[in-house]
């Protein structure tokens, strides 16, 4: 398990550094939202890896959370699929920045990478969800500020999405 976080994390930051130092390679139109495309700036060529990071953080949290409940015994494979579901997502995301192709048509490969990625970690998961043994599972303090951080900043990184499809529709 540390092996996969060390690498998740290098190619998480790796495709972020990436992202800077190939920008000038990167489709000059990128979307926004399905359908709707912006000029190319450094906010919106980052703004979907920053988003897979920040989703990637709080996973290890919540991975972090499940190892520590003992009962259940499955909370390595449901930490692992979901790590590698978000780190094919990034991946394919990335390479989709570079090529037009991909770009249209990367949905048809992260829409199965998606649904088998959760329905690994939820089938797995079914020990926990069937009955109320999901409120053992519990956050320290830190987690939750993190968590807390998180989730302001995912809201603050699609603050500027949602106002450019509200003020071009």
């Amino acid at each position: 398990m540390k092996f996969l976080k060390i690498v998740s994390s290098i190619v998480f930051f790796g495709i972020i550094l990436l992202s800077f130092l190939l920008y000038a390679r990167i489709n000059d139109t990128l979307p926004v939202y399905r359908g709707i495309i912006i000029e190319k700036n450094i906010f919106w060529a980052t703004r979907i890896q920053f988003i897979n990071l920040l989703t990637y953080f709080a996973i290890l949290i919540l991975g972090n959370s499940v190892l520590r409940y003992e009962e259940f015994k499955k909370s390595k494979v449901v930490a692992v699929s979901l790590i590698l579901t978000v780190m094919c997502k990034s991946i394919i995301e990335f390479v989709s920045l570079f090529y037009n192709a991909w770009l249209n048509n990367s949905v048809a490969i992260l829409v199965p990478t998606l649904i088998i990625g959760l329905s690994i970690a939820l089938y797995h998961s079914k020990y926990i969800l069937k009955s109320k043994r999901w409120k053992n599972i519990k956050f320290n303090f830190i987690e939750k500020i993190v968590l807390s951080i998180i989730g302001i900043a995912y809201i603050a990184i699609n603050i500027p999405s949602l106002m450019y499809v509200m003020l071009n529709k």
